[in-house]
């Protein structure tokens, strides 16, 4: 993986099922958020390439090369 993508596991939980997807996002705004959370939700290259429903998601990793 280049240094910039960054992998990032995303667990979802709908109707009492739990669903994981490993998405590849450009990692070069990464170091100005406080958080995954925040980078994921507010990165505007982020948002070109993904979208994410913050409504089901459980939990946020970033996935080690």
């Amino acid at each position: 993986m280049s240094r910039d993508q960054i992998r990032v596991s995303v667990t979802y939980v709908h109707e009492g099922k739990f669903h994981n997807d490993i998405v590849v996002l450009p990692a070069a705004g990464r170091s100005k958020h406080a958080s995954l959370a925040d980078f994921v939700n507010d990165d505007p290259a982020v948002q070109r390439e993904f979208f994410v429903n913050f409504d089901y998601v459980c939990s946020l990793q970033v996935v080690p090369d």
